[in-house]
């Protein structure tokens, strides 16, 4: 008798609860997204999860900033996200 053992990809995945501003917000027609998303994302990442979600944010997310605990994330690399962050949507915000 042969015994099939499977693998799976143990990485934990975290639902996070994505905040939306000013334009995001309204083409959302939401004040937050929920994503799911792995503990070590890139704003790439983490935008592609929202987009894939609404797929109209996807050109306002072109210009928008990722805040991570009310600081903006930096489009490099990957950021390490807890459970107990919080995310936002950051649209440039015009003015004159």
């Amino acid at each position: 008798e042969t015994l099939k053992v499977e693998y799976y990809n143990s990485m934990a995945k975290y639902c996070m609860k994505v905040l939306l501003f000013a334009e995001a917000r309204e083409v959302a027609e939401a004040d937050s997204i929920e994503i799911e998303i792995s503990p070590k994302s890139s704003r790439t990442e983490i935008f592609s999860c929202l987009s894939s979600k609404i797929p109209e944010l996807e050109s306002v997310l072109k210009s928008s900033q990722l805040a991570q605990n009310h600081e903006y994330v930096s489009d490099e690399g990957s950021i390490d996200i807890s459970a107990s962050d919080e995310l936002a949507v950051i649209p440039p915000i015009g003015g004159g």
